[in-house]
């Protein structure tokens, strides 16, 4: 993202980032005198994403309702402005702010909770582009640093259909643990072939993200015994007031339905947007900024930050595992929390790491 200058009539951009799936959510703050204050949502509606960014959208429009209830900023109310964009990376600008886990994040959280269980010969499937990279290479440092050994690495292009080619590889290759580090329709589709193929008999099979929407289209058999991190569950509810709080609110506007992990994620962005304008009294851009760099939030699952180098929402991350159906259990109790890795800064690859200067 190239470095812009904010005036009385440019953009704020604040949003959430989650590797190449996330980086199209960019909340947008119109620096407006006028009523309502206009905030915009680009997220990819079209598209292999648009269930998830639908659930953005119902997180986002709560935000929104909730902050009108409690009065809006001065008597001004806020309105929501969805568009549809494409997936694509962003540089750091001072005007973004990431919400969102990163893919680092989520692969170092997965190697600590399995790793020290006895799983030290991992092989690792990745898709050959920057979300299987990175989801990879949080993993990898993590478990390396547990005294884990990478018996074989294997990368599938993005979009296949046939995944028992690799499969060869990596069961000569006698892991204790197989990563399938990649998203979407290729987890669908690999997960289930690993599922026929009884590889699930041979190694524990993880990945590093579980998505809500796709264990629902796909099923508990696909996802039976897999392990993966999430940024929300809503039975957080049962140890977290704010989560607590949260589902009630977007389950009496959805029929009792339960917000799944990105309907979480589009409430917390616009949410954080709106609570920092509350904070600095306006919505001038410098204000704004300021604001969302010094907002300690708990808004769905415990406490949040920015960090300052790079505004990367610091924030803890849900180990979890898809449970099968029950007699008398809601359609969406679908995941059994395992373990819940707290916040803290000393998960993300370091400013410095990432080419920042130290503040």
């Amino acid at each position: 993202m190239k470095r812009i200058e904010i005036t009385r009539r440019s953009l704020l951009r604040a949003g959430g980032a989650f590797g190449a799936l996330s980086a199209g959510l960019q909340p947008l703050f119109a620096l407006a005198q006028a009523t309502p204050i206009k905030v915009g949502f680009v997220v990819p509606l079209t598209g292999p994403y648009g269930v998830d960014a639908q659930a953005e959208v119902k997180g986002a429009e709560l935000a929104v309702r909730q902050f009108n209830d409690e009065g809006g900023l001065n008597g001004r109310r806020a309105e929501l402005v969805v568009r549809d964009d494409i997936n694509e990376v962003k540089d750091r600008s001072e005007f973004t702010f990431h919400e969102g886990l990163t893919c680092h994040v989520t692969g170092g959280a997965l190697a600590r909770y399995l790793i020290p269980k006895g799983l030290k010969r991992v092989a690792v499937l990745m898709a050959d582009y920057v979300y299987g990279h990175e989801t990879s290479r949080g993993f990898v440092k993590a478990a390396r640093q547990l005294s884990a050994e990478i018996v074989t690495e294997v990368r599938h292009p993005i979009g296949t259909s046939d995944y028992s080619p690799f499969f060869s590889k990596i069961q000569a290759a006698k892991p204790d643990l197989l990563l399938v580090s990649n998203f979407g329709r290729d987890q669908q589709i690999s997960l289930r072939q690993i599922t026929e193929f009884g590889l699930k008999k041979q190694m524990k099979v993880a990945v590093p993200i579980l998505v809500h929407t796709a264990r629902l289209v796909e099923g508990h058999e696909t996802y039976d015994d897999v392990v993966g991190c999430m940024s929300y569950y809503w039975k957080l509810e049962d140890t977290i007031p704010s989560a607590k709080a949260f589902n009630a609110a977007y389950r009496s506007l959805h029929g009792g339905i339960a917000p799944t992990d990105y309907s979480a994620l589009g409430y917390s962005c616009v949410r954080t947007l709106l609570a920092a304008s509350r904070d600095a009294g306006n919505t001038g851009a410098a204000s704004v900024i300021k604001a969302l760099e010094k907002l300690e939030y708990d808004f769905t699952k415990g406490k949040q930050y920015f960090r300052r180098c790079d505004h990367q929402s610091v924030q803890s991350v849900v180990v979890l595992t898809s449970k099968a159906p029950a007699p008398g259990v809601a359609k969406d109790d679908i995941f059994k929390i395992l373990a819940v890795e707290a916040e803290g800064e000393t998960t993300l690859r370091t400013c410095e790491e990432l080419g920042y200067t130290a503040n």
